[in-house]
């Protein structure tokens, strides 16, 4: 009667998972534009800010969105394909998750070449500030003197991805780590 979706079906390919992580890019384009906005027209209520709170509060959003969907989307991946493993659908692979983040980095690994050979005629810096917004603040202060610290948002998503994986895989909750449940709630409600 009802048609279960490909994402519940457990059919997860390193492809669509590094799709999942990448779209986390796009995605901070439209969170950059909403916060930027937003602290700028903080003058219509009377609040004066600096230029620099501007691109500190840009990527303070855009990094906490990155961590928490690329974190969201790996464990909910670990945890698909454990059960796939368990009830033996799948073999288990145990580097998918460092695959499909290094899959997913490989636009801003090339941009970020592009930015290390690039001539003083055309630079392609300002396209890898809107790739790594999520590192923005740091690539605006010290990524003109300091051109190799654009390599640093790329092992963002390994750092994520794969011990999230590895939790989903696991079935452990994080969330269940670091808020306090009492002994009641823990066993449920009878």
């Amino acid at each position: 009667m009802f048609k279960r979706r490909v994402e519940d079906s457990g059919k997860s390919t390193i492809l669509g998972f590094a799709c999942r992580i990448f779209y986390a890019h796009i995605a901070n384009v439209l969170i950059m534009l909403v916060a930027g906005m937003l602290v700028e027209n903080l003058s219509l209520l009377k609040i004066e800010v600096s230029e620099q709170v501007t691109p500190i509060v840009v990527t303070a959003v855009c990094f906490l969105f990155y961590v928490v969907y690329v974190y969201i989307h790996s464990w909910r991946a670990g945890q698909r394909d454990y059960n796939l493993v368990l009830y033996k659908h799948d073999v288990e692979k145990k580097y998918k998750a460092l695959a499909a983040s290094l899959l997913s980095q490989l636009p801003g690994l090339i941009l970020v070449i592009l930015v290390q050979v690039s001539r003083e005629d055309f630079s392609w810096v300002r396209y890898a500030r809107y790739y790594y917004l999520n590192f923005n603040y740091f690539l605006i202060t010290v990524g003109e003197n300091f051109r190799a610290i654009y390599f640093v948002p790329v092992l963002f998503a390994p750092l994520i991805s794969v011990p999230a994986y590895r939790l989903g895989y696991k079935g452990i909750y994080l969330a269940n780590k670091l808020i306090y449940r009492m002994p009641m709630q823990k066993k449920g409600r009878k």
